[in-house]
């Protein structure tokens, strides 16, 4: 995918002024996770390398959230002189939010892959690179999907493992804040939640599980939203699909509302609203099963990590 994402790029007739910073912090994450794959890294090693990544950009290609939108009805909220930290942060997060999605074959590929179908079309007046860009991160992603999914009696012939993980993550991020930031973009602020919608949901909703029934934030278990849907009953595929079908539609409400001039509050309240009413039903589905996933004894059932 890196290699379809650079060729790509180089046959673009434009570039953005950030390109080679996100290329060099890309093809760190491609290393690092290359070498977590093969050895199994350090976490404070590969989180090094994320922070790493994340500084090309905000840094070195001036990609910094400056202004989160008009949230709460009181104005816009900007960030000052906290905004590159801030940034940093929120790179590294979505991240390791797209890289925890990763539990099955074809999962992280065909949200990111329905994500950027509404993102495109919202940047497509702009011309230019970013639509370019999106539609070249778009077919990388469906060839790595053509060796990915399941299909039949045949089972997945390739993996994107941790390098391929976080450079999907990475590569999202990159987007939504660039087009978010740039001045006379179409795409507002808040409607990148609803864009990056289910990694993050999932993210924060693992987070919130975990304290809940009094475990470590980051340790491992069976109560991602893939092994949720699975212990329902869905098929590999199925699941996939689902979580595809979701992000999609989410996807292309923030573009309905971002076309239509909707406030600001009603992005944010309405997502606060779904995150709430997702958090709910997951749990309610985990304290069923008792979080239980009868048939999924390892995650290499459902996919080689």
């Amino acid at each position: 995918m890196f290699s379809g994402i650079v060729c790509g790029f180089f046959m673009l007739p434009v570039w953005a002024a950030t390109t080679q910073y996100y290329l060099a912090g890309a093809a760190l994450l491609v290393v690092i996770g290359y070498l977590d794959d093969r050895r199994s890294i350090s976490i404070g090693v590969k989180t090094a390398g994320q922070i790493g990544a994340a500084c090309c950009l905000v840094f070195g290609g001036g990609v910094v959230i400056h202004n989160m939108g008009n949230l709460l009805g009181l104005g816009d909220i900007y960030l000052g002189g906290f905004a590159p930290l801030f940034t940093v942060f929120a790179i590294v997060g979505l991240i390791n939010a797209v890289n925890m999605l990763d539990g099955m074959d074809g999962m992280v590929g065909g949200v990111c892959l329905a994500l950027c179908i509404p993102l495109a079309w919202l940047v497509y007046a702009q011309g230019g690179f970013a639509v370019g860009a999106i539609l070249v991160f778009a077919v990388a992603v469906a060839g790595f999907l053509l060796f990915n999914l399941r299909m039949g009696n045949r089972h997945a012939r390739t993996f994107m493992g941790d390098a391929g993980s976080m450079l999907l993550g990475y590569t999202i991020a990159w987007f939504v804040i660039f087009l978010s930031q740039a001045p006379g973009s179409d795409l507002r602020p808040m409607a990148v939640l609803w864009i990056v919608a289910v990694p993050v949901m999932d993210t924060f909703r693992l987070i919130g599980w975990r304290v809940l029934t009094r475990q470590s934030p980051f340790s491992a278990d069976n109560t991602h939203l893939h092994h949720i849907l699975v212990n329902r009953g869905y098929s590999v595929n199925a699941t996939v699909a689902v979580a595809s079908l979701v992000t999609l539609i989410l996807s292309a409400t923030a573009f309905y509302i971002s076309t239509f001039q909707f406030a600001d509050p009603i992005l944010f309240y309405g997502f606060a609203a779904i995150f709430l009413l997702f958090f709910v039903v997951t749990s309610r589905v985990l304290r069923m099963t008792k979080r239980a996933v009868p048939h999924v004894e390892s995650a290499a059932e459902l996919s080689a990590e």
